[in-house]
This record gives C-alpha cells, sequence and structure tokens, in this order.
C-alpha cells in the first residue's frame, strides 16, 4: 500500500453564519427546555470557521478548501432577535456578513477555494430578484456568481461547474437547487418546475410542513430542499463520460444528500426532509461512471455516511453550526490505493479505497484491500468453477 500523498483537501459544511444570539432547539411548547446539541451558534460558529483558516496558515498547502453549502444563515435578513424583517430593505449588515465570511474562506491556506451554494445561500439573497437592480445586481444568479463562484465556468443555467485541482483529482459540483422555489424567478422555468413537484408530492398548503407525509424518503418534498434539472442531469453525464476517459478521481461536492442510506443510519425520519428531490436519478448517473469516488455533502446536520451499490462513498459531513464548541472540520487525503478522511472535532476519521473496473468482468467494484484486482463476483465465480 502506497503512503504517498497526492493531494489534500480541507471540508467545512453548514457554517451558517449570522450576526445575532444563539437559536435553540426547545423540546416543549413552553420553550423552558432545549437540546444543546441542536442549539445553533451562529458568532461561534463563524470563530471556530475563522480559527480553522488561522490553523492552516502554519500546515502545507491544501490543494483545495471546500464549504459544502450554507455560509450564511437566512436569519441574518432580520433586524431584531424576534426574526421581524424589514419590508423592501435588504439590510447592509447581511451583505457585510456575507463580505466577512467570504474573506475567511478566501484566507484559508488553500490554492483553489470551492464554494457549494446551499438553501440558506439562495434563501438569504432571493430578494435581488425583485429589488436587486437597486443594490446594483440584474438577479439573485448574478449576485452568488460574483460572491461565492467567481471563477468558475457555470454550465446548464445554475451553479453546477467542473474544477480540477490536481492532475489526477477533479471536483465536480452539482447544484441541488437548480429546481428550487428558493432564489429562482416567479416567472421562471426551474421556479414553476419547482413548485410542480412540490404540489404533486407535498399534500399541505404550507410546503414547509410534512404532516401525513409517511411514506419512506417522502418528507423530501419540502420547500427548503430542492432538485436537478434534466438538464444538468444531461451535462453531469457527459462531464463524468470525458473523466472516465481521462482516469480522473471525481470528487462530487454539493449540498443535499443525494444517497438514502446516509440519512436513514441515524434512525430520525425528519432527516429525510434534507434528501434531493430527484435522489434517484443524479444517482444512477453517478453509479455508472468508474471516475466518481467520493461525494461530499452538507444539509443533514446530523452527517451520515455510506457506501452506494456500486462502492461509491457518501459522506455527510455534521454542520458546524451546531458543533461550534467541539468543531467540525476534515482533510480528505489521496493517495495511490486509498483516501483517508483525517477528522477533527465532530468529524471522523475513516479510511476509503478506491472504486475500479473489475479488468475480468468489466464491472465497477471497490475492493476490500489495495491489492484487489478483480471485483468479489470474479473471485465467486471462479470459486464455483
Amino acid at each position: 500500500m502506497s503512503h504517498t500523498q497526492n493531494c489534500r483537501i480541507g471540508i467545512v459544511a453548514d457554517v451558517q453564519y449570522a450576526d445575532r444570539p444563539p437559536k435553540h432547539w426547545y423540546t416543549d411548547k413552553q420553550k423552558t427546555t432545549f437540546d444543546p446539541s441542536r442549539t445553533r451558534n451562529y458568532r461561534q460558529s463563524f470563530e471556530k470557521f475563522k480559527s480553522y483558516a488561522e490553523v492552516s496558515k502554519n500546515r502545507i498547502e491544501l490543494d483545495a478548501f471546500i464549504q459544502l453549502g450554507d455560509l450564511v444563515d437566512s436569519s441574518s435578513r432580520f433586524t431584531g432577535d424576534d426574526d421581524e424583517k424589514e419590508i423592501f430593505k435588504f439590510p447592509q449588515k447581511t451583505l457585510d456578513s456575507l463580505d466577512e465570511i467570504i474573506e475567511v474562506v478566501n484566507s484559508f491556506n488553500a490554492k483553489i477555494k470551492i464554494n457549494c451554494i446551499g438553501n440558506h445561500d439562495v434563501r438569504t439573497f432571493e430578494e435581488l430578484n425583485w429589488f436587486g437592480k437597486q443594490e446594483g445586481w440584474a438577479s439573485m444568479h448574478d449576485f452568488i456568481k460574483a460572491k461565492y463562484l467567481p471563477n468558475e465556468d457555470l454550465q446548464a443555467d445554475c451553479f453546477a461547474y467542473e474544477r480540477q485541482v490536481t492532475d489526477q483529482v477533479t471536483v465536480v459540483n452539482i447544484d441541488t437547487f437548480d429546481l428550487s422555489v428558493y432564489g429562482r424567478p416567479t416567472d421562471g422555468k426551474q421556479f414553476e418546475k419547482a413548485t410542480k413537484i412540490l404540489n404533486e408530492n407535498n399534500p399541505n398548503q404550507n410546503k414547509a410542513s410534512t404532516k401525513g407525509m409517511d411514506e419512506p424518503f417522502e418528507k423530501r418534498f419540502v420547500q427548503w430542499t430542492g432538485g436537478v434539472s434534466d438538464e444538468q442531469l444531461k451535462w453531469l453525464d457527459e462531464t463524468l463520460t470525458r473523466l472516465d476517459t481521462e482516469n480522473k478521481h471525481v470528487v462530487i461536492v454539493t449540498h443535499c444528500p443525494i444517497l438514502p442510506k446516509t440519512i436513514s443510519v441515524n434512525n430520525d425520519r425528519w432527516l429525510e426532509v434534507c434528501l434531493t428531490w430527484n435522489y434517484d436519478k443524479v444517482l444512477a448517473i453517478l453509479e455508472n461512471h468508474k471516475c466518481v469516488q467520493v461525494c461530499l455533502t452538507g444539509h443533514n446536520h446530523a452527517g451520515g455516511r455510506a457506501k452506494s451499490e456500486t462502492g461509491i462513498n457518501f459522506l455527510g459531513i455534521k454542520g458546524l453550526i451546531e458543533n461550534s464548541e467541539e468543531g467540525c472540520y476534515g482533510v480528505l487525503k489521496f493517495f495511490d490505493d486509498y483516501m483517508f478522511l483525517e477528522g477533527v472535532g465532530a468529524c471522523n476519521s475513516s479510511v476509503y479505497y478506491y472504486r475500479r473496473e473489475c479488468g475480468v468482468c468489466k464491472r465497477i467494484f471497490t475492493p476490500t484491500e489495495a491489492k484487489d484486482l478483480n471485483c468479489y463476483n470474479c473471485h465467486r465465480l471462479m470459486f464455483l468453477d
């Protein structure tokens, strides 16, 4: 087994910064008792995030740093502690908070900084679609592009893009808010399609409610999660086909989880609200491409890790916002035969072997040891013979 490092990528999810007091998760209607493990300490999360950037300056330069979405919290739009919003006035404080935390992202000791876009990001700035021209922006899309993704070649009329990190490693970002009722102009095709999906799958008038939605993973059809358009799916398949031929190790990054098992592993059905609406279509494409080695997601703050049928490692990274005291940070290290996620705080460390295409039956598989050359299916058939 080779121990030569080929690439190092730093990872954080769901910082959700807002210059506001902590938000408690109350366990009773009287709001007398709250669960500390679910407390969202916005300012402390920001300070912990800054500390990771500072520590990185004294370490070997990362090849890339990735934040997996929800860099800011949508409550930053509110002017008071009771979520009272100023009507038709976009608070300058919100823009200042974003500039502060983008500066921290850019200060990481990393060659490349990669941003995913989460529901809080688009929710916070969606009003730019209404009156953004007063602030100098044609649309929220242009604003997000300029602030979060200035160096990315965006595809499929959304925030999807590909970024080469090293000669061997490429990051492909999937926009799971491509189809969304957040951030899209209300007269646009993506908003129209998202509204149709919610109306067909969520029986409640309030689409933030999951009342009566008890079938497995039915709860995912809520307004703060989203889906992937056919146009983006086509781009994804074509991109991965090319990366297959180039023998790249591909890291898929996106905000919303794609593999249901990363949700169900927590034994909490409420977390199903985090799953991408059309996860099955996305998953089918990823499974079909040998270049895909790992998928990093946020949104589900409890995290959750699992392996797909063809051996893709899906790593749900816990949210920093609920782990701001202990911390939650990881560095994914690439070696010749395997990946190692070195975790800090609530992020656990683990080894993951690369997927391979079997030299005999051409099935895509993940070896149980680095020396395995052919898949279990072939070994089994050989044994039977």
